[in-house]
C-alpha cells in the first residue's frame, strides 16, 4: 500500500532554491527559519519520529517567507 502526504501548495518552493536566488535575506529571516526548523524537529522527536534528511532542499516556504518553514520528506 502506498502512502501519501498532502499539504498546502508552497509557491516559493524550497529553501534551497530561495537561497540560490538573488533574494535579499536578512539576519532576522535566517534566525526565524532556524527557530522554526528547530521547533519542527523538536516536535518530530517528541513524537518519536526521526526525519533523517534535514536540509534546505527539504524545507519549503510559503508566500510570506518569514512565517513558515515546513520539513518535507522527499
Amino acid at each position: 500500500m502506498d502512502g501519501y502526504v498532502i499539504f498546502e501548495y508552497m509557491r516559493i518552493g524550497s529553501l534551497e532554491a530561495y537561497l540560490a536566488s538573488d533574494a535579499v535575506i536578512t539576519q532576522s529571516q535566517q534566525l526565524d527559519w532556524c527557530l522554526q526548523a528547530t521547533e519542527g524537529i523538536a516536535f518530530l522527536h517528541s513524537s518519536n519520529v526521526v526525519h533523517g534528511d534535514i536540509k534546505p532542499e527539504n524545507m519549503v516556504l510559503d508566500d510570506n517567507i518569514e512565517h513558515k518553514v515546513l520539513l518535507a520528506a522527499p
